[in-house]
């Protein structure tokens, strides 16, 4: 077993200072991923570094949590070496004792039945789905800090996109018969969710379970998380021991493995109001091909990244069958598009309004029937594109995948 540990910080020195303590003689591979804007945090990686041994591959990593993830991913997975690869932001302080309890879930999962795709030290209450002897099954750890094998990491990356909180309903109810939709971070109402929330649901598709000590090894630091709704784990706990849940988990994800059981459920395409999503990002997967000047913005809650148009332009074209939506907005300044669809002829080129305070998302609609053709967008500097909606599932590019590579140069 070797592991790698991607570090994450920006910024908030203070809160670095304290939790890196916790990775001195970390026995793994440390990766440390900074996308600090001040002088004094930039500057932390070269005097903190000498204090660590061995000592961290540091990198500059700025556009948002999700680009940090996907790059730590990305890097840490381009080791073969790397059996597991994990994730730990600056705000989360491990327990000195932290390391060994947590990997041991992978062995005490597998005791159980399982197949353990994920661990972590940090657990909260509203997360647990099934309490266990010393740990909990889970339906949302997030990104704080996860580890995963390289199995679940390279599932992770694959099918890296946000969610909708019905996906974790459904996924859940189906595996263990436990309705969610009770607990704070999940409803009652559906609602949008970022990526990281649904990688429990994501693993548990592919049969694989995600485990957290209980209590936690690990606190919150520079937050109030009591603000937020949230109580990490103290003691095990009682009220969520479900044995018969857990039998039905186990067996169900067994079956899911071996292929003989099928949930419909979640999809490596999002689907929202009966049309699937292409996401920037997911559009090569689908023959999409982008030329010009593009850069990448973080859309946490949907995509999560979207492309912003150059200085000098930028163009896509993309292969389409039946009916579609191109979704736009103007950006800061505003921008004029052109939409072209090759085989019809149609066309639309609206100028694009600038966004206010949030994004004014455009849906421009290109009517189709038994027609699959290159429809090709135009986009003037500083016009946004946030995806193409279809209601008939486009063909797919099985063995694309997905990695920091696939994202242009973040926008400025």
């Amino acid at each position: 077993m070797k592991l790698a540990l991607a570090y994450s910080t920006k910024d908030r020195i203070e809160l670095t200072k304290e939790t890196i303590g916790r990775l001195r003689e970390f026995p793994g591979f440390l990766y440390w991923n900074d996308g600090s804007t001040s002088e004094d945090g930039r500057s932390l990686q070269h005097l903190l570094q000498s204090s660590l041994s061995p000592k961290p591959y540091c990198s500059r990593v700025t556009g948002g949590a999700d680009a940090a993830i996907v790059f730590a991913l990305s890097q840490m997975l381009a080791e073969p070496s790397n059996t597991h690869v994990g994730l730990l932001e600056n705000d989360v302080l491990l327990e000195p004792d932290w390391l060994e309890p947590t990997m041991a879930l992978f062995d005490k999962g597998a005791k159980d039945g399982l197949v353990v795709g994920a661990a972590s030290a940090r657990s909260y209450v509203d997360r647990v789905l099934v309490q266990r002897d010393g740990y909990a099954l889970m339906c949302n750890i997030g990104a704080g800090h996860i580890i995963f094998t390289r199995q679940a990491a390279e599932i992770i990356l694959r099918n890296y996109r946000t969610g909708y909180t019905s996906e974790n309903w459904r996924t859940f109810a189906l595996l263990s018969g436990i309705d969610i939709r009770p607990d704070w971070c999940f409803g009652p109402h559906e609602h949008a969710t970022t990526a990281d929330w649904h990688w429990d649901t994501l693993l548990a598709h592919h049969g694989l379970a995600a485990l957290a000590l209980t209590p936690a090894k690990a606190t919150m630091i520079g937050q109030n998380i009591e603000e937020q709704g949230l109580k990490l784990v103290d003691a095990e706990l009682e009220d969520k021991r479900n044995n018969e849940a857990f039998e039905i988990f186990r067996e169900r994800t067994k079956l899911v493995r071996e292929g003989k059981l099928r949930l419909n459920v979640f999809d490596r395409f999002q689907v929202q109001r009966d049309n699937t999503i292409y996401y920037p990002h997911q559009l090569h997967m689908i023959g999409g091909q982008y030329s010009g000047d593009w850069g990448f913005k973080w859309a946490q809650g949907f995509g999560p990244f979207a492309y912003q148009a150059g200085v000098s332009g930028g163009s896509l074209f993309v292969p389409v069958y039946g009916a579609c939506s191109f979704l736009v907005s103007g950006g800061k300044q505003g921008a004029n598009v052109e939409l072209i669809d090759r085989l019809s002829g149609f066309r639309a080129a609206p100028q694009l309004a600038p966004d206010e305070s949030n994004p004014q998302i455009v849906e421009i609609t290109v009517p189709g029937t038994n027609a699959y053709r290159m429809m090709t967008l135009g986009m003037s500097a500083g016009g946004m594109f946030y995806g193409v909606a279809a209601p008939e599932r486009q063909p797919e590019y099985v063995e694309k995948g997905f990695s920091y590579a696939d994202l242009p140069q973040v926008a400025e």
